[in-house]
Parts: structure tokens; C-alpha cells; sequence
């Protein structure tokens, strides 16, 4: 009988001893010091240099975003503006100066070219190179055609042809007709100019500029023209 009750305790006993040790994870666990916490930790750095990895990637990604920052940049930041010779031609009455301009806009924004523009127009009162601020270089509409490096080039020779119209083609009426100017050779007035260019009749004259590159692109010394006749405009983009 003792011995059964012997068998019995020791069996109780190993059991006992086996629950210990079946309870032994859960304590551990719970114990900030035990390295099994370390663990669980080091899981969690695994983890950072998992998202580490994706802070890379989004590194990565920035780096690409800025390249093409960087290329928009460049076209967006632009500083060559536009020159360009009207499609249409007008009479000698252009509405003065202002009249001149609003033209020039007008072809402008049929195009979408964005930008103020006015026109290389001599009057009594006014100057064409005076009228044009100092913000050059001057391009052709196709962007790459450069025609004056600065407002001191105006009074000399086009680096270009003003050939292109702002639809960035060439005028149908090219080598039949100048351009309205009223200037002289350095841009003022030269004397003749449609009586301010509100005249379109036989008795009056303006000068007119030419597309050539040449010196008298801005004032043609070949004499004036009645203002009946037409003529196109050269405008700048300011």
C-alpha cells in the first residue's frame, strides 16, 4: 500500500514539475529584463529597418520627384522672351500706339502665347525703342531662333529673320510687304508715320521696317509708304 501511495506522490510530484515548467514562458515574457523581451524587441527593429528600407524607397521616390522639379524649372523659369511679325496686315490707321499694340495681343492670345506684347511703333510723341523695355534676349516663337541678345541690339542688326508669324509660320505675304514702324534706323520716330497711325488715305505716309536681318529692320531707308497701303506689325513680348 505504501508503495502504491509512494508511486502515486512521485507521479504527482514530475507533474507538478512539469506545470512549473510549462509556466515558465508566460513569467518570462512578462519580465522587462528577460531576453526574451529582446526579442520581441528585436523584432520591432526589424520591423524600423523593414520601414527603413521603405524610408529609403521614399527617399528614392523624393529624389525622382526633384529631378523633374528641376526639368520643369528650367522650362518654366525661362527668361527668353518673343518677337514675332503679324499674319495680318493692316492700313495706316492702327489706332496710334495703343491701337498697334492691342493688335500685336490680339495675335498673341489667338495663339496662346501667353505674355504682353507691344508693337515696334514710332509716333509725335513717342519712340519705338523707348516703348520697349530691356528684357531680352528675344527668341522667334519656335524658341529656338534667338534674334536680338538685348534692348542694344535693337538699334543695330537682328541676330535673325523676324520670318516667323505667332502661329510660328512664315507670313503668306512675305516678300510683298513691310512692316508698319514709323522709325528711323535707331528705333525713333522718323517723321513719317500715318499721321500717328490713325490715317489710311494716299496722302499721308509711314515709314516701315523689314523681316531681313539688316539695319533697316526696324526703319526701311527706301522711303515711306502711303498709309492706304498695309503692312504688318513686329511685336515684342515685354
Amino acid at each position: 500500500m505504501r508503495s502504491s501511495i509512494s508511486i502515486l506522490l512521485g507521479a504527482l510530484a514530475l507533474s507538478s514539475l512539469a506545470g512549473c515548467g510549462g509556466s515558465d514562458t508566460p513569467s518570462v515574457s512578462h519580465d522587462p529584463a528577460h531576453p526574451s523581451t529582446g526579442t520581441s524587441g528585436g523584432d520591432t527593429a526589424s520591423g524600423s529597418s523593414s520601414g527603413g528600407s521603405s524610408s529609403s524607397g521614399g527617399s528614392g521616390g523624393g529624389g525622382s520627384g526633384g529631378s523633374v522639379g528641376d526639368s520643369g524649372g528650367s522650362t518654366g523659369g525661362s527668361t527668353h522672351k518673343r518677337v514675332f511679325v503679324t499674319s495680318t496686315e493692316y492700313s495706316g490707321d492702327l489706332g496710334g500706339a495703343a491701337g498697334a499694340d492691342a493688335k500685336c495681343q490680339l495675335a498673341a492670345d489667338s495663339q496662346v502665347l501667353g505674355g504682353t506684347f507691344k508693337a515696334w511703333i514710332s509716333t509725335s510723341s513717342v519712340n519705338a525703342i523707348d516703348r520697349i523695355a530691356d528684357v531680352g534676349p528675344w527668341y522667334l516663337v519656335d524658341g529656338t531662333t534667338k534674334v536680338f541678345n538685348n534692348k542694344a541690339n535693337l538699334q543695330t542688326i537682328p541676330l535673325s529673320a523676324i520670318w516667323l508669324t505667332e502661329a510660328r509660320a512664315t507670313p503668306t505675304w512675305k516678300g510683298y510687304s513691310d512692316p508698319w514702324t514709323g522709325s528711323d534706323e535707331s528705333g525713333e520716330n522718323s517723321g513719317y508715320n500715318c499721321g500717328d497711325f490713325t490715317l489710311a488715305d494716299t496722302s499721308d505716309y509711314a515709314t516701315t521696317g523689314t523681316t531681313e536681318p539688316d539695319q533697316n529692320w526696324g526703319g526701311a531707308s527706301s522711303g515711306p509708304l502711303p498709309c492706304n497701303d498695309v503692312g504688318a506689325l513686329i511685336c515684342f513680348e515685354q
